[in-house]
């Protein structure tokens, strides 16, 4: 493994919590805005796999232990697919479709419209 250069997370923090929150504000005003289903499911797939990477790349920046790391990618691995894998973008109408109860949707709740259109093949 590629030792860790243990940057002062001092200087560096003031700059990843504003990339952070530009970042965040960008993907609200996004996601509330568009109606375009595949435009939003491409930047959803994005969002999760860059975002679970930056995590993993400042705990390895600020010189977090290997099995920190290791833990770390294992637990954003399985959340970013469980994450790509339940959220829904209706195809009709745009709505976004983020289950909170652990249970995909299968029909939009704002039109109505089915969702399996837009359901990943490998998902059942």
């Amino acid at each position: 493994m590629i030792a860790s250069p243990d940057l002062p997370l001092d200087d560096l923090m003031p700059w990843l919590f504003a990339l952070w929150a530009a970042c965040g504000v960008g993907a609200f005003l996004f996601f509330r805005r568009s109606r375009n289903a595949r435009h939003k499911r491409a930047l959803w797939n994005g969002l999760m796999i860059g975002g679970n990477a930056v995590f993993i790349g400042v705990a390895w920046l600020a010189g977090a232990p290997g099995y920190f790391i290791a833990l770390a990618a294992v637990v954003a691995v399985i959340g970013a697919r469980r994450s790509m894998a339940m959220t829904r973008f209706c195809d009709a109408c745009g709505g976004n479709h983020f289950p909170m109860d652990g249970q995909p949707q299968d029909a939009c709740r704002h039109c109505g419209a089915s969702l399996q259109a837009g359901r990943p093949p490998t998902v059942r």
